[in-house]
């Protein structure tokens, strides 16, 4: 498979850790992107917090002891959500920092962060970010927002400002939060000079799906390809779709989630291959 093809550990985020590492080895795949939400998902940001570092190193050699089981040969990216709603900043911080270490320990070097709530002021916003940043900073790692609706940075100028703001913050781009959120499909062309990774899932806006079987939504997905290509993006395409949320598409397409993670590794592939970008 491309190695710059990966897929998300969401796609088993209601199952087991064990169960993840299980399901992208069966599809073939080598490289992973580890989720660690403390609502779902294999790994508990507070119990990496509150075991400190006995327990980020147990929970790295589980991980590497999944990878050499399933024939995963790494983590390429993570991508947390370090606090639960309201979370205290300085509680989400010290989970923030266990989740670094663990990326570290795993020789990860590109960690994924959710922005502020929509409506946050935007100097808090920053502040946050920056706190978070210096967290990654010290452990060597690249830092990005992901482009999440709901999320300051949902519009594609205020992602823009906040990556002005934060020094050597980037962004994870996932073109359905785009669709479906309070961008509503509108270009956002303007935000990739400052993206370091993206997810991939196809999304329609009319009638609303997040996710909608790959090639039946409203992303063009070379077009992303093209024009990320142009500004010389050359990192890392996460696959990322979600078994917790329903997968939209027309009858008799296959909806199950290993299926929709293959159709979307073909779908894009393939149309880089035939833009000539790979």
């Amino acid at each position: 498979m491309p190695n710059h093809v990966t897929v998300s550990t969401l796609g088993w985020g209601g199952k087991s850790l064990d169960a993840a590492f299980a399901g992208i080895g069966a599809l073939e795949m080598s490289q992973a992107e580890l989720a660690v939400f403390q609502a779902y998902g294999g790994i508990r940001p507070k119990v990496l917090a509150d075991g400190g570092a006995a327990e980020v190193a147990a929970t790295a050699a589980r991980v590497r002891d999944l990878m050499a089981e399933h024939g995963v040969r790494q983590v390429s990216t993570m991508y947390t959500g370090a606090g639960d709603a309201g979370t205290p900043l300085a509680e989400e911080l010290r989970r923030q920092a266990a989740v670094a270490d663990l990326a570290a320990a795993l020789g990860v070097p590109l960690v994924t962060v959710l922005g502020s709530m929509t409506g946050t002021p935007f100097d808090a916003a920053v502040d946050r970010l920056k706190a978070i940043r210096a967290l990654h900073a010290e452990r060597g790692l690249v830092t990005c927002m992901k482009t999440h609706r709901g999320l300051i940075g949902e519009m594609p100028d205020d992602a823009v400002r906040l990556c002005e703001s934060v020094p050597d913050l980037g962004l994870t781009l996932e073109a359905s939060h785009y669709v479906v959120g309070a961008n509503e499909g509108e270009p956002f062309w303007q935000v990739l000079p400052h993206v370091r990774h993206v997810t991939l899932r196809d999304a329609r806006l009319l009638p609303l799906s997040l996710q909608m079987a790959p090639g039946y939504g409203d992303i063009d997905f070379g077009q992303v390809a093209s024009r990320l290509h142009d500004v010389g993006y050359y990192g890392k395409f996460a696959i990322e779709y979600v078994d917790l949320r329903p997968v939209d598409g027309p009858v008799g397409v296959a909806r199950d989630i290993p299926s929709c993670i293959v159709a979307m590794r073909t779908l894009f592939v393939s149309l880089e291959r035939e833009l000539g970008l790979r």
